[in-house]
This record gives C-alpha cells, structure tokens and sequence, in this order.
C-alpha cells in the first residue's frame, strides 16, 4: 500500500479534492500517516491509527490529528462501515 492515493472532500465546503498519499503504515500497530494534497500542493498530513472493530458490524475507524503546513491541528475520527 505504500504510495497509494485515495481523496477526501470536506461536506459543504469547496468542490476541490484533496488526494492522501500514504506514506506509512504500520500493521502490527494501526499507526498510519498520510500525506495531504490540494491542487498537487502539499498542504498537511494526517497522522492517527487505524483500528477494525467486531461487533455487530464489521468496522473501520481511523483517528487521530491532522497538522497542516500552516500550523493548524485538527483532531479527526473516521469512520468507516
């Protein structure tokens, strides 16, 4: 997976897309940190830790902080079904 691209967009923001890079993952951990891109500028990373959970229903969470290059830190949590 190392170098793999997915996007995101933010809801009722703007239209752009921002493409995630991967730039690493640990699968023993969870830790994961993705790079951030906006018109093929970098703008941040996310860093957090993906777990799968088991319960009723099979899931994905991804958490953890998104540092951008201008200084701002945003927790996140992602959920994924």
């Amino acid at each position: 997976m190392e170098g793999a691209t997915g996007y995101y967009q933010f809801e009722g923001k703007d239209n752009a897309k921002r493409t995630l890079k991967l730039k690493s993952y640990d699968e023993s951990s969870g830790h994961c940190e993705l790079g951030a891109y906006l018109r093929g500028k970098y703008i941040g990373k996310f860093v957090g830790k993906n777990e799968i959970i088991t319960s009723e229903h099979v899931g994905n969470i991804y958490s953890g902080r998104f540092l951008s290059v201008k200084g701002i830190k945003l927790d996140f949590y992602l959920y994924v079904d």
